[in-house]
């Protein structure tokens, strides 16, 4: 019931999940209100909900969560654990550890958020992993989000991309939609 000026798409995900390649994907591909974050960090856990807002451009204001489309990037835990040791981005692991030690060390990720829990500590990668996923289904129907794995990205990404904009009623630019087969995206945005 958001008129459709006032809906946005927002991005959010772990560390090496995607969302700059769906971030790429929706600038070339889609016209529609976008920003290439959520309103609580592209990369922070959904709980930073209630202490973060972002300002958009242009001055304009996202007043509701109601009026996103949040868009959470997952990637299968395996592959992003390996691309987790290769770019840790801002978690870290124990010296003594062999990346990727997936359930035993604890990984201490800095989040850039103004909060009590800034930092936060995860009983190895699948424990991250499950526990920053698992948090999203534990808001279901609070406010609107859909997950999109990464693969979906890299082998159907034109159905992908026209879905997510179809969802906020964005227009589909098709002269962009034929580049999709030729993406080049920066390597650091691609390796696993």
């Amino acid at each position: 019931n958001v008129p459709r000026h006032k809906r946005f798409i927002t991005i959010g995900g772990l560390f090496n999940t995607g969302t700059n390649l769906l971030s790429y994907l929706l600038l070339k591909n889609c016209h529609a209100n976008f920003l290439p974050s959520t309103l609580w960090g592209k990369h922070n856990p959904v709980e930073a909900r209630h202490t973060f807002t972002r300002t958009l451009y242009a001055g304009s204001r996202i007043d509701d969560v109601h009026q996103t489309l949040t868009v959470v990037m997952i990637k299968d835990p395996l592959t992003w654990g390996l691309s987790m040791c290769k770019n840790p981005y801002e978690a870290r692991f124990p010296a003594a550890t062999s990346c990727p030690n997936l359930f035993a060390d604890d990984v201490a990720v800095t989040y850039n958020v103004d909060s009590p829990w800034g930092a936060k500590t995860y009983k190895g990668l699948v424990g991250m992993w499950n526990e920053w996923y698992g948090d999203y289904f534990s808001v279901l129907g609070e406010f609107p989000f859909v997950m999109v794995r990464f693969e979906d990205l890299v082998f159907r990404p034109e159905e992908t991309v026209s879905d997510i904009c179809a969802c906020v009623g964005g227009k589909w630019l098709l002269v962009g939609a034929r580049s999709l087969k030729k993406l080049t995206i920066p390597r650091q945005h691609t390796e696993t």
